[in-house]
C-alpha cells in the first residue's frame, strides 16, 4: 500500500535559522556603519514627516527597504554558505 501523502519537510534546522538571523543582523550593523553618514541625511528627511505624506511614506518604505532586505538577503546567503561548508 502506497502512502497517499509525501512525508512533510520540516523546513531549516533551528542551527540555520539563527545563523540567518545572526548574519542579517551583522550585516546590517556593517551597512549602517559603512553609510552612516547617508543615514544622518535620511534620518532628517524622515523625521518630522512632511506633506505630502505619500512622499514620506513612500522615503520611509525604501530607506526601511534597504536597511531589512539588504542585510537579509545577503545574511541569508552567507549563512547557507557557512553552514553547508560547515556540514562537510
Amino acid at each position: 500500500m502506497s502512502d497517499r501523502f509525501p512525508e512533510p519537510n520540516p523546513g531549516p534546522s533551528a542551527d540555520l535559522l539563527a545563523l540567518r538571523v545572526g548574519c542579517a543582523l551583522l550585516f546590517a550593523v556593517v551597512f549602517t556603519a559603512i553609510f552612516w553618514d547617508v543615514v544622518i541625511q535620511w534620518v532628517r528627511l524622515l523625521w518630522p514627516p512632511t506633506e505630502p505624506l505619500s512622499r514620506w511614506f513612500g522615503l520611509a518604505v525604501v530607506v526601511a527597504g534597504g536597511y531589512l532586505l539588504g542585510p537579509g538577503i545577503v545574511g541569508t546567503l552567507v549563512a547557507d554558505w557557512l553552514y553547508r561548508r560547515r556540514e562537510e
